[in-house]
């Protein structure tokens, strides 16, 4: 289970990295804790640690024109070629933003990539 992963750290040290429906492809946003938004995922996560305290990188993943729904069928295609510089460049911009994250923390994260 997921709890076996903190033995020598607290929950509250986590980051959760996932995708977001609801946010534009290219864009990122920190929070510092929540519920899951409907995110299957992140339910699982708040289950198993049995806390909504943890923070989270949400990387958006919405297109505009594309269908999402349902949002299971949505989430497991893959994107257009012609999205692949623009995703790169996320990935790029969430790898800064971690280690952002990590040297300043979540509040000095989210004001500088929400």
């Amino acid at each position: 289970a997921i709890k076996g992963l903190f033995k020598d750290h607290d929950e509250e040290s986590l980051l959760v990295i996932y995708d977001d429906i609801d946010l534009p492809l290219g864009v990122i946003r920190f929070r510092a804790d929540g519920g899951s938004g409907g995110h299957r995922g992140v339910e699982s996560i708040i289950y198993q640690l049995r806390t909504e305290n943890f923070f989270r990188l949400k990387l958006g993943i919405a297109v505009e024109g594309i269908s999402m729904s349902p949002s299971e069928k949505y989430v497991l295609q893959s994107f257009p070629p012609k999205y692949d510089i623009l995703i790169n460049e996320a990935i790029d911009l969430a790898v800064d933003a971690m280690d952002f994250f990590i040297d300043h923390g979540i509040e000095d994260a989210m004001n500088k990539f929400n």
